[in-house]
């Protein structure tokens, strides 16, 4: 080192070397965190992207949280709880419905009920299935037009 000249600062120093603020009362929350290399520092192209805000699954872990809290048991424990739940409500149960006179074979979940088709919908529609739970879910059926 050449006397009089500082040291090169360290950029992948992960936290600071001393106190920020050094007096009374004064407190830094949070960490630093710097990514490794990349982008033309590291000699490819600069490309900065920020991450998304949102925590993937918030409302599962939320739910997750809530379980622990309320049963005492462990994250994992109630994670685990709640995932094997969570399968066995989307086990769904089919049934095949075959319309032979309009050429075609739907599935759908067994509960689900027939009803007439709704030709202010469209001409083409054959069946109409619905859940009866939720009437929003709505299948329709519909014939298949050749042209030529």
């Amino acid at each position: 080192m050449t006397a009089g000249v500082d040291p090169p600062p360290n950029l992948l120093r992960l936290s600071p070397a001393g106190p920020l603020g050094g007096g009374n009362g004064d407190s830094f929350l949070g960490s630093l965190v710097i990514p490794p290399a990349t982008g033309s520092f590291a000699g490819g192209r600069a490309s900065w992207r920020r991450r998304p805000e949102m925590t993937a699954n918030k409302h599962f872990k939320r739910r997750v949280r809530e379980r622990a809290r309320r049963t005492g048991e462990s994250y994992t424990a109630a994670l685990r709880h709640l995932r094997r739940s969570e399968a066995k409500e989307h086990a769904v149960q089919w049934q095949r419905i075959e319309k032979p006179d309009f050429g075609y074979v739907v599935h759908v979940p067994h509960d689900w009920q027939e009803r007439e088709p709704n030709l202010a919908n469209s001409p083409w529609e054959t069946a109409r299935f619905v859940d009866p739970q939720d009437r929003r879910h709505v299948l329709p059926g519909m014939r298949l037009v050749r042209s030529g």
